[in-house]
């Protein structure tokens, strides 16, 4: 969970959820008119994606703009091999494409030891930052009406969000509206809904609605261009949908001097597929990539952690902690008819998010809860 900016009314942070444990990274959308604080986002995802890497989490921003890097100049030291300009978006896209379908055949033989001890072949998902030594590529799509007028950007993009979480790889999507032609298609959008939303200043009614729907009642459109009674432009301000969801504007923080806070080293390489030697890959399928990882053997061995860098501990449930949680998320559900969010589950139980999101997958395996949406609904017996 990432805070990204502080709510209005003084009740804590706003925040997106980057990746789902046991699932792989969400997408987000960032979407609001010119010049209201789209790239504070990018700025603040490469800072704190620098501090997750640090902490043995890598994750690669792989930064691409239509307008050859003018939309967010600031940040191109700090990100890993930029696409400026449609044909170098072209290039890394299927770039990207190329490296999903690798990583896919690597993990359907990676060897690999579970919680418990036991030796199994082959993973269904990408469960962390560094899982099986592959780092996490978030690839933020600035200005994307633009790549968007390109049918074969648009279904490498769609391919990517649509199955690239798998294997640790998913664009983010900054767009001035949500309309769906310059979104390249309903489908994008679809796909965005399931993820995170933050909505910006916007001059219109239409993108909230259009994104949020009836989730979250927000009022991007009434945002004026300055704070009452003072000159101080509203940069920033807008809604969030994601881990938390309130009907209360948020401001995105914004780092004003990306060099001042991460300095003149330049992001690490990404370790791409295609690098390896394709006989040691055939030969030992569960050595991981040479850079940007962590050893499988390790893998349990080494605490998650949150982009704060607090300790995750949601493998460890003993049998007891595993039924009290549920009990405790069943009682929650069944005094809400619509159901709850995971960031209405983690303020209800005291668990952290990440334990919240792993019973309450356990809870829809065993039918007791269905997912809808954001939400998870308690499923009543058959009377």
């Amino acid at each position: 969970m990432w805070r990204v900016g502080p709510y209005a009314d003084g009740r804590g942070d706003a925040a997106i959820q980057v990746w789902e444990p046991g699932s792989g990274p969400l997408p987000v959308g960032v979407f609001g008119e010119m010049r209201v604080g789209e790239s504070s986002v990018i700025k603040q995802a490469a800072v704190e994606f620098r501090k997750a890497t640090e902490r043995g989490y890598p994750i690669h921003l792989i930064y691409m703009d239509p307008q050859r890097g003018q939309s967010a100049p600031a940040i191109l030291p700090h990100v890993s091999e930029p696409a400026l300009g449609i044909e170098e978006i072209r290039e890394r896209l299927l770039q990207l494409r190329q490296e999903m379908n690798d990583r896919n055949a690597y993990l359907a033989k990676v060897e690999h030891v579970t919680s418990r001890g036991v030796t199994r072949r082959g993973v269904q998902s990408y469960d962390r930052p560094g899982a099986h030594g592959l780092p996490m590529l978030i690839v933020p799509i600035d200005e994307f009406h633009k790549v968007a007028q390109y049918d074969d950007l648009a279904e490498i993009v769609h391919e990517l969000m649509a199955e690239g979480s798998k294997c640790g790889i998913m664009p983010w999507i900054l767009n001035q509206d949500a309309i769906v032609d310059s979104l390249g298609g309903g489908e994008i959008l679809r796909l965005l809904s399931s993820g995170n939303l933050i909505v910006l200043r916007t001059g219109d009614a239409y993108t909230a609605r259009a994104l949020f729907g009836d989730r979250l009642e927000a009022f991007p459109h009434q945002i004026k261009k300055t704070f009452p009674n003072s000159s101080k432009n509203t940069k920033g301000c807008g809604y969030v949908l994601g881990a938390t969801s309130r009907s209360v504007m948020t401001r995105i923080r914004d780092v004003a001097d990306p060099d001042e806070v991460l300095g003149d080293e330049p992001p690490p390489p990404i370790p791409w597929m295609s690098s390896r030697d394709a006989s040691a890959t055939a030969e030992s399928p569960a050595q991981p990539p040479a850079a940007g990882g962590r050893p499988e053997d390790d893998d349990e061995a080494v605490p998650d952690l949150d982009l704060d860098g607090n300790v995750v501990d949601f493998v460890t449930l003993d049998p007891q902690q595993q039924a009290n949680a549920e009990e405790t998320i069943l009682r929650l559900l069944d005094g809400a008819e619509n159901g709850l969010d995971a960031a209405d589950l983690t303020l209800g139980t005291g668990l952290h998010l990440v334990t919240v999101f792993r019973v309450a997958t356990d809870l829809c395996a065993s039918g007791a809860v269905r997912q809808e949406g954001d939400r998870y609904v308690r499923v009543k017996a058959a009377s």
